[in-house]
């Protein structure tokens, strides 16, 4: 939930970001570990066959953040 509030209200308290550089990078599933699975599509799966199939059913992707600052403001004089 965002509540928003004037920064001119010595009451309110506030973040300030400057994300810098964002950059966003996708790992994909290797080509050979997809035949993999699919050559067992018609077999009978092991419990390894299963922990394989589900780390290759999410996105892996790393994020990286260049020159980020953050500059929180509690105002005290309240």
């Amino acid at each position: 939930m965002l509540i928003f509030c004037s920064i001119t209200i010595s009451s309110c308290k506030h973040l300030v970001v400057d994300a810098g550089h964002i950059a966003v990078e996708s790992d994909l599933v290797d080509k050979e570990a997809i035949r993999a699975i699919q050559s067992k599509r018609n077999q009978q799966y092991n419990e390894e066959d299963y922990r394989q199939l589900e780390s290759l059913m999410y996105d892996k992707l790393s994020l990286r953040l260049e020159d980020a600052q953050v500059i929180p403001h509690f105002r005290s004089d309240i």
